[in-house]
């Protein structure tokens, strides 16, 4: 029964977050998965490639990737950007499609205001034959696997100019219910995000420059989580991050682009 306990927990800590959007460490460069406004502050157009993998060592742990692209046109004044992004935690997963746009309104030769719209389709799977792998002899076996859809959008506004920024948005407005499973999860739902983001470049040289970005985010299903992330960068050709997260959490990675454009 080790092992089913092990999937019990794994699951229902998977579905605590899977309802929930992914708490990601690299939203310097991507910051239109949680503020869709955020997606016409782009200088060029990038695609940005991630595969993460959690908790080593434990079965069943956590598993995401994602790819997205986005890009901003001046001369209609808008940005575009696009993501597929998927998780898995034990037996539920959760594949994702998220779409942004958003207009830039110029309030001076130096500063802008986006507002910014995203939408999301996301499909929710049970694969209830992981667990029978894990139940003992005299256990009920499962062997169905479910899955839902459901729809949800985003709403944000960034203000911004080459030194500062500042962002405020809430994601899954809509909190789209989980339909469909045929179980106890029928009435779950997902639940409103809200994020607050300021940042503040530095120029340290001719080739050097470091972002620091402090990100607030909060739902009424878990609590506040408060970010730094500092991000040394040489002419954005490659950048080394360091940061930390409330509840005592280290981030740290490094990054590279290949002709400026895939990161």
């Amino acid at each position: 029964m080790r092992k089913l306990f092990t999937l019990i927990l794994l699951g229902f800590s998977g579905l605590a977050q899977a309802q929930q959007l992914p708490v990601y460490s690299h939203l310097i460069a991507n910051r239109f998965l949680i503020n869709p406004a955020t997606v016409g502050s782009v200088k060029q157009p990038s695609i940005d490639l991630l595969v993460r993998q959690q908790w080593t060592g434990i079965a069943n742990a956590p598993k995401d990737g994602m790819i997205s692209f986005q890009l901003f046109i001046p001369k209609h004044s808008m940005g575009l950007g696009g993501a597929v992004y998927t998780d898995k935690t034990a037996v539920l997963s959760r594949n994702t499609i998220n779409l942004a746009y958003d207009y830039r309104i110029r309030l001076n030769r130096k500063m802008s205001l986006s507002l910014g719209l995203s939408a999301m389709a996301t499909q929710f799977g049970i694969n209830t034959g992981a667990i029978s792998g894990a139940l003992d002899n005299d256990d009920i076996v499962l062997t169905k696997n479910k899955s839902s859809f459901m729809a949800d959008a985003g709403a944000g506004a960034f203000l911004f100019n080459n030194k500062w920024n500042l962002g405020i948005s809430a994601m899954q407005l809509a909190q789209s219910k989980i339909a469909n499973l045929d179980i106890a999860l029928d009435n779950s739902k997902n639940y409103r995000h809200y994020y607050l983001i300021a940042g503040y470049n530095m120029t340290l040289s001719y080739a050097w420059s470091l972002r620091n970005q402090f990100l607030v985010r909060s739902s009424f299903r878990s609590p506040l989580i408060a970010e730094y992330s500092g991000q040394l960068r040489y002419n954005d050709l490659f950048w080394l991050q360091a940061g930390f997260r409330s509840q005592m959490t280290a981030l740290a990675g490094f990054g590279f682009s290949v002709k400026k454009m895939i990161k």
